[in-house]
């Protein structure tokens, strides 16, 4: 998923995935890979680094949160991920 936004603060993670699924989220929880997914850090913008997401439905994802220049001159590259045997 690659998010472009205006603002130079990021949204909460609470904006990709919450309980509820209020205002399009996913319904689940989803905080940094490093703590569990608490109020405090799924309503406080996100910072760069690594999350992970679990839906209520039984799926997960991991997310990896950077910044990238608008004006950097090799832009945004992505490299395709390989699933790990």
């Amino acid at each position: 998923m690659v998010l472009s936004l205006a603002k130079q603060e990021l949204p909460p993670i609470m904006l990709l995935a919450n309980p509820t699924g209020a205002d399009g989220a996913a319904r689940g929880m989803a905080g940094p890979v490093d703590g569990k997914p608490t109020p405090e850090n799924m309503r406080k913008p996100m910072t760069e680094g690594e999350y992970v997401a679990i839906s209520s439905g039984g799926g997960g994802c991991a997310l990896r949160v950077e910044r990238v220049e608008p004006d950097a001159a090799d832009g945004l590259t992505m490299e395709p991920e390989r699933e790990q045997q």
